[in-house]
């Protein structure tokens, strides 16, 4: 019996992320219009955003941002917002990541007011919202590492629109990598988080994708689609 409520309710929980998910296309077109992931590749260069390619113990990808990383006088919000979507647009054509959905890792290192500046509410309201709302994968865990005051400033905009089912999926680190390692497994992380593996970038992950036929038949059809 439980097992059918529970199935009657993730289909309720995936219906309402699809729903969620046409809307913000439908308001956010600027987004996937003639996106092409491997254009934004520089993203991924320069270390802001990257998929591990490789999953943690439980079967689930990482997605790492280092929001320290990104300089706002070169790289415009939206090609963050851009390149965020192509890749767990990307991660979705996985199907164990439909089923396991994944886990996301946002370290703060270096975050400064510069930064702090081009975040405003509406740009917090729109990171909840892919993170969160309107994909149809869920977020597994997000973890904060290295954060600071700034970063404290920051959240305080993010508290309002979580609710107690993210609230209990989010967690804070500070510079303990020891508390990071309860949830993930040091075998599964880069060195830089006190793992044993390379601090691998967005393009190694794409790479790796292409030894899955349904998932290059996916990108194949994103791509047309797209450009």
């Amino acid at each position: 019996m439980n097992s059918v409520r529970y199935y009657i309710l993730f289909k309720r929980v995936l219906l309402f992320q699809l729903l969620n998910y046409c809307q913000f296309r439908e308001e956010n077109f600027n987004l996937y219009d003639k996106v092409n992931p491997l254009d934004l590749s520089y993203i991924g260069e320069e270390g802001i955003i990257s998929v591990l390619p490789y999953r943690e113990q439980t079967g689930r990808r990482i997605v790492v941002f280092k929001v320290g990383k990104w300089d706002p006088s070169k790289t415009h919000m939206d090609d963050l917002f851009k390149a965020s979507v192509a890749a767990l647009e990307v991660g979705i054509l996985e199907p164990r990541a439909q089923i396991l959905g994944g886990v996301a890792i946002f370290d703060m290192e270096g975050l400064s007011l510069q930064h702090a500046f081009n975040i405003t509410p509406a740009v917090v309201s729109r990171v909840f919202q892919i993170m969160v709302t309107s994909l149809p994968m869920k977020v597994h865990s997000i973890h904060i590492i290295n954060e600071s005051w700034i970063f404290e400033k920051i959240f305080s905009m993010f508290k309002p629109l979580l609710g107690r089912r993210y609230s209990e999926s989010l967690f804070c680190h500070g510079s303990n990598i020891e508390s990071l390692h309860k949830h993930i497994e040091p075998k599964y992380l880069p060195r830089i988080y006190g793992g044993i593996r390379p601090d691998y970038g967005y393009i190694e992950w794409f790479l790796s994708l292409g030894r899955c036929p349904d998932v290059v038949k996916g990108i194949r059809h994103i791509l047309k689609f797209k450009c």
